[in-house]
């Protein structure tokens, strides 16, 4: 089987097959580059890679977990904006690689942030969680330790997002406090909320 690559400016990349009178060609700014046979099954692109755009990496489709779109050919640096901080970032080939043939991610998940903001999604996420977990352990027992876990769920959360419910979490810290064995760190729980609190 031969495919036409087409390529736009932010590096994007679509295929075309030109038997297929349903494939029509990818609207502009896409620019057709080359033809390729293509094995869609087993190693991908054949042929003459000299053709291939500079920095491209072959993509091994049997190693991806694709749906109806078909498995990806080829990586390219794509040219991105952040959706949270608005900054420009590079998408790379070999990061492209890692994530659909490593990390087996479905290959129509894109990257939309920019590593920092990607890094503090993850974190957040996490810390919503941690906080979560904290709250259904106190619900279940009210322990000096759960008590403890929560006050410092909230203030890391609260590092995080600038917010949070830092009287009540003040409230369980002093309360946990009172338990010599956890003295020590829920003054120091104490002292984050305080100053938080202002």
């Amino acid at each position: 089987m031969r495919l036409q690559l087409w390529i736009d400016d932010e590096a994007n990349l679509r295929w075309r097959d030109p038997q297929n009178p349903f494939h029509r060609d990818p609207p502009a700014p896409f620019r057709h580059v080359a033809d390729f046979p293509v094995d869609l099954w087993g190693r991908g692109i054949t042929g003459n890679l000299r053709r291939l755009p500079g920095g491209a990496l072959l993509a091994t489709p049997s190693a991806q977990v694709y749906g109806y779109g078909g498995p990806r050919l080829l990586y390219l640096d794509q040219r991105r904006q952040c959706r949270d901080c608005c900054a420009a970032f590079t998408f790379s080939a070999a990061e492209q690689k890692h994530w659909y043939e490593v990390r087996k991610l479905w290959n129509e998940v894109e990257a939309h942030r920019c590593a920092p903001c990607r890094r503090d999604f993850r974190e957040e996420r996490a810390g919503q969680a941690r906080l979560m977990a904290a709250h259904r352990a106190l619900k279940a027992a009210e322990t000096p330790e759960a008590q403890l876990e929560l006050a410092a769920a909230t203030l890391a959360h609260a590092r995080h997002v600038g917010r949070g419910a830092l009287e009540r979490a003040l409230a369980a810290a002093r309360k946990a406090a009172r338990v010599p064995r956890l003295r020590l760190e829920a003054e120091d729980v104490i002292q984050g909320l305080s100053a938080r609190l202002g």
